[in-house]
């Protein structure tokens, strides 16, 4: 019974991250189709904690220019390590420029596909819960 609880749990908390994963990726999506193309310059990199791990992630800020106007933020959607001075293809909301997305990222998130295989997997631990409780009645 137990072990049912925990993997419905396990079910629920793969659920969020997965809705969680999946909005980002589909904001991308929409930007992607819809927001304006700059070319912008990395100009340093903007420490992020990791939360408990103590680490730090390294986001890339870029300048760039629209309408005239130069605008200077950290990338939405890059884990990649960037140098100072490298180019970088970018896509920007026209409702909110100070969130620049790299136009070339891949589609889905790791994290969208980490939480699609978990949540295959407490399913699976939740079905077989489920039949190994109808099997001992």
């Amino acid at each position: 019974m137990w072990f049912l609880l925990v993997s419905l749990f396990l079910v629920l908390c793969m659920l969020y991250g997965l809705v969680r994963a999946g909005r980002k990726d589909w904001e991308f999506f929409r930007i992607r189709r819809s927001g304006i193309r700059v070319t912008g310059e990395v100009i340093g990199d903007d420490p992020r904690s990791r939360g408990s791990s103590g680490g730090y992630l390294l986001v890339p800020i870029v300048r760039y220019d629209i309408d005239g106007k130069q605008t200077e933020a950290p990338v939405a959607n890059s884990t990649d390590k960037r140098e100072v001075g490298d180019r970088l293809d970018l896509v920007v909301d026209p409702a909110n420029r100070w969130e620049p997305w790299v136009l070339y990222h891949n589609m889905f998130s790791q994290s969208l596909v980490i939480y699609a295989i978990g949540l295959l997997v407490a399913a699976g631990f939740t079905w077989w819960a489920i039949t190994a409780l109808q099997q001992a009645r």
